[in-house]
């Protein structure tokens, strides 16, 4: 699930469907729709075990980790889209 300025609220793979490629699809998915949408930047707020899973699809970190109200720190994180590009 993507907010209309590109903040990207979801993104879940049930565990015996990690490792598939379930949850690449769903993230070239909403790449598509941002780009598709012209939306220029896409950001999320990433848990420590996804981390590594954003970078590796082009995310970087933008800060240190926020405390949540869970008491899990998040790890914000956005990517350029590439608008209008084939």
């Amino acid at each position: 699930m993507m907010s209309h300025a590109g903040e990207i609220l979801l993104l879940y793979v049930a565990p015996e469907a990690v490792r598939c490629g379930v949850g690449k699809g769903m993230l070239k998915a909403l790449e598509a729709q941002a780009k598709f949408t012209e939306i220029p930047e896409l950001h999320l707020l990433s848990t420590k075990t996804a981390r590594a899973y954003y970078v590796r699809y082009g995310f970087s970190e933008q800060r240190q980790p926020q405390n949540q109200p869970h008491g899990l720190p998040g790890y914000p994180m956005r990517k350029l889209a590439k608008v209008g590009v084939s």
